[in-house]
């Protein structure tokens, strides 16, 4: 029989496609939220699904006002020549931001927090904020000033940057130093120069990842999932992940999922482990068999978009990063007994903290195993930062047996035709 092939409008009028089978829940970021600047990732439109972990006490909001909608309070100014106040008539987020004034006379001029506490030597703390430019193009300084309970200063953690007239989220992440309890953070001009700049939804969070803006502390945990009936079977599967981790591999979170698929016979996990700097697909049978494993040493760059392939069948499964060559475990010995009903994208349903930390640009899941050139073809996309189209996933080999799309962008599950699993 002739391979069918079918322009994409032609498919999609056949088959529409829309949101079918996939849950998401309040804590993912999507572009809806975004266009509505409610969304406190930072992120412009078509970024992905923002996936995080839930808000918790950890995050010292309690003594930092980050989103300026009463009053300044908690702001003062670094230094001489420089004013600052509320204003309504700009803002990120909400009705209101804070706007620094600086006349130029000196450096260091700028908003400066008062001094935050609670902090533990030793821990990793990130800063995040949105700032613009009202001046044009500036160079200025995100700083994290640490100091002792006596609020005397023992080190800074710096960052210079050049800020334009668009919102930008800037993130900065340190340790506090020996002795380092206390800490303010500050956005200072680097020069004698004249600047204008306004700065909204900031927050100091505990850990190397800076958590969407969210000043009531009231988000939940972000969960993706997909209906796995008839996506994939135990068996025999692969699944194709385009995403962007917040974090870097010398300040990650731990563990953090890409791929999960779990339930009461074992499970196939896909993460990356923290320390070891290595990306991980396990293969888990339960019912006390050790899990099995193969690993892909790599580091990783925070806001890099990142090709996560893992396959499997019944004599062997393998890891593929950035369209390499999979690394393979030949001896697949244990085939998990009874999956969970829901594929999980960017967390881990059992253990609530291990979220991505980042954004799932799009997955792709066959029933069949993906060929090497079907692996590069892949990076192809990746490397150009895009979501195949259907006609792209056409040309995918035909033992590759591609059933659904998950677009990150428009979260929407293209449930791919029959023919593209029997073309």
């Amino acid at each position: 029989m002739p391979r069918v092939t079918l322009p994409y409008r032609q498919i999609e009028k056949h088959y529409p496609v829309g949101l079918k089978n996939m849950t998401l829940s309040a804590g993912v970021g999507t572009d809806v939220e975004r266009q509505l600047a409610i969304q406190g990732d930072g992120l412009a439109v078509g970024s992905g699904l923002s996936i995080y972990p839930a808000a918790n006490a950890a995050i010292l909001d309690a003594t930092l006002n980050g989103d300026f909608e009463t009053n300044t309070t908690g702001w003062t100014n670094n230094a001489a020549g420089g004013v600052i106040s509320r204003i309504t008539t700009d803002a990120k987020f909400g009705s209101a931001c804070i706007q620094t004034v600086n006349d130029g006379t000196g450096a260091n001029q700028g908003p400066v927090t008062d001094a935050l506490t609670g902090l533990t030597a030793g821990n990793v703390y990130t800063a995040g904020l949105h700032i613009r430019s009202v001046s044009g193009a500036t160079a200025i300084r995100v700083q994290i000033e640490w100091y002792t309970v006596l609020d005397v200063i023992i080190s800074s953690t710096i960052s210079d940057i050049t800020i334009t007239s668009v919102w930008q989220r800037y993130v900065l992440t340190g340790t506090a130093p020996a002795l380092g309890v206390h800490a303010k953070i500050g956005v200072i001009n680097l020069a004698a120069t004249a600047a204008t700049y306004n700065i909204d939804g900031v927050q100091f969070d505990n850990g190397p990842v800076a958590l969407p803006f969210d000043p009531a502390n009231t988000r939940v945990a972000g969960t993706v999932q997909l209906t796995a009936a008839g996506l994939l079977t135990a068996t025999q599967g692969w699944r194709a992940t385009w995403c962007r981790p917040r974090w870097s591999n010398t300040a990650e979170p731990p563990n953090p999922r890409i791929q999960n698929w779990t339930g009461g016979g074992g499970g196939i996990t896909t993460l990356y482990v923290g320390g070891s700097n290595v990306w991980e697909m396990d293969n888990d049978e339960s019912g006390g068999v050790a899990a099995q494993s193969v690993t892909v040493a790599g580091t990783v760059t925070s806001g890099d978009l990142y090709l996560v392939v893992s396959q499997w069948q019944s004599g062997n499964f393998g890891l593929s990063i950035n369209g390499a060559v999979p690394t393979m475990m030949g001896s697949r010995t244990e085939i998990p007994a009874s999956l969970g009903t829901s594929l999980e994208i960017g967390y881990d349903s059992t253990v609530a903290s291990r979220q991505i930390n980042g954004e799932v640009l799009c997955e792709l899941v066959g029933k069949g195993i993906p060929s090497n050139a079907d692996i590069a073809r892949m990076e192809t996309w990746r490397a150009a930062g895009i979501i195949p189209t259907l006609d792209q996933i056409k040309q995918l080999s035909l033992a590759s047996k591609p059933t659904a799309l998950i677009n990150g962008k428009d979260a929407n599950v293209i449930t791919l035709p029959a023919f593209f699993e029997s073309r």
